[in-house]
């Protein structure tokens, strides 16, 4: 799927693309997505809007037939032409938010860039999504820069990518670090200190 946002072409293969496998689930995607799983809480920890799309970031315990339970994170994303959700179990959050860290590390060097020739277009992406180790399903956020505006973008490693223009990495990490203080508090039943 091509797609161009702000005169930048991003490339972003969806897993129904001709000839193109799938990416594979994370381990609390596969569990969360089986037939037996029923969602036993839930609560919206929060969103990102924009004009064209939506994040929804609900916090979820989950439990399947056999009363295995698990609890993690969804993240909902929705725009004007696809939909998607990324499942992240508390080490992919640990993981998000280190990555998300090192974006809000990189936002003032890509808002103002050292040196005077530099591409009017700036990207910062994450590590794990540029070389994936294991390939799965993973959150991807990036941090675009342009001459007229910034814009946060969301997706799962080989899906549709959503544009939240005017919003930065910290309001993500601000999302991601509720959520996790919630499911702390699911963990051990005991608020976070």
């Amino acid at each position: 799927m091509w797609r161009t946002t702000g005169g930048v072409l991003l490339t972003a293969w969806c897993s129904s693309a001709v000839g193109v496998e799938p990416i594979p689930p994370t381990p609390f995607e596969a569990f969360a997505t089986r037939a037996d799983v029923v969602v036993r809480e839930a609560a919206l920890v929060g969103a990102l809007q924009s004009a064209d799309s939506v994040a929804t970031f609900t916090t979820l315990v989950l439990e399947d037939s056999d009363g295995t339970r698990k609890i993690g994170l969804r993240i909902d994303l929705q725009s004007n032409t696809a939909t998607d959700s990324v499942y992240l179990d508390q080490a992919e959050i640990v993981l998000a938010k280190r990555e998300l860290g090192e974006l809000v590390d990189g936002t003032p060097s890509l808002l103002h860039p050292s040196d005077d020739g530099g591409a009017p277009w700036r990207t910062q992406g994450t590590g794990r999504c540029w070389d994936p180790e294991p390939e799965q399903r993973i959150l991807c956020p990036s941090f675009n820069v342009g001459p007229d505006r910034v814009s946060l973008t969301l997706g799962a490693l080989g899906g549709p990518y959503f544009s939240f223009p005017e919003h930065s990495p910290p309001e993500l990490m601000a999302l991601i670090e509720t959520a996790s203080n919630d499911l702390a508090t699911k963990s051990t039943g005991r608020s976070p200190q």
